[in-house]
């Protein structure tokens, strides 16, 4: 086929879904579209006709897909103005966009707003990709090789001004723009002294003028040479653990912990 932004070849089955017959399936296979400065390669297939699209057996390569195309199929632009490609791979069985089902999806994102900026995931989980915009998570489990903090500054400058990197593990659920996360094991690393390592669960809530926390943690142990690479007025160095309770946003933020390291124990309210 061909289109005023690009173009590029499939194999195309339509077929009316025996359980349904309301729903038409359009499947694609040996797909290999470019467009939108983006190219996008494998199979999966759509399901017009019901309440909700349905999109299944999705097996996808994204080499790369640019966020101009995510924009495209979102109808406009994203809360934040994240700018950069996607490479890698989703799979899975999918289903209505609503619930929508990744057995695997690992990718790499290159960000464009920061030169060298460069994050890598992979998870699984149920998705709700109705409105791409505002995509929500069920239950998706997210493993973090990296993710450059950089990135996250750029997109909302009330992102505390951490340097280094974060990886880790966590369940997400809810929206992306006000996401709760448990299970959580994370490590935050700024080169030189041993990274910082939590666990617990909590909630985020991204705002235009504000990011609200409420984060109940436990440090194991919170390194406090790393966070005086970022914040070199910390009086504080060497490693500390126990919990750590955070409510609020930077502007008015509540903070409790009872933290022993090898200058001793440490209380905050």
């Amino acid at each position: 086929f061909r289109s005023r932004e690009g173009g590029g070849s499939m194999r195309l089955n339509i077929r009316t879904d025996t359980a349904d017959t309301r729903i038409v399936e359009y499947a694609l296979a040996e797909m290999d579209v470019r467009t939108t400065r983006s190219r996008l390669l494998g199979a999966m297939t759509f399901g017009v006709g019901g309440p909700v699209l349905r999109v299944t057996d999705v097996d996808l390569r994204a080499d790369p897909v640019d966020f101009d195309l995510l924009r495209t199929f979102a109808g406009g632009p994203f809360p934040y103005d994240w700018q950069g490609t996607l490479t890698g791979t989703v799979r899975g069985p999918g289903g209505p966009v609503n619930r929508f089902r990744v057995d695997t999806a690992a990718l790499v994102f290159r960000d464009a707003n920061v030169p060298g900026a460069v994050s890598r995931a992979s998870g699984r989980g149920e998705l709700d990709i109705l409105d791409p915009a505002f995509a929500a998570f069920r239950g998706f489990r997210v493993d973090v090789a990296t993710l450059d903090l950089r990135t996250l500054q750029f997109v909302n400058p009330e992102f505390p001004r951490l340097g280094g990197t974060v990886a880790g593990v966590a369940t997400l659920d809810s929206v992306w723009t006000d996401v709760r996360f448990r299970d959580a094991s994370l490590a935050h690393a700024d080169a030189g002294p041993e990274p910082s390592r939590v666990t617990g669960s909590g909630r985020v809530t991204l705002a235009d003028d504000f990011i609200r926390y409420d984060l109940d943690l436990v440090a194991q142990p919170l390194s406090f040479g790393t966070l005086a690479r970022s914040y070199p007025g910390v009086p504080i160095r060497g490693a500390y653990a126990g919990p750590l309770r955070v409510r609020g946003t930077l502007a008015d933020l509540v903070v409790q912990t009872a933290l022993a390291g090898p200058g001793g124990r440490l209380a905050v309210d």
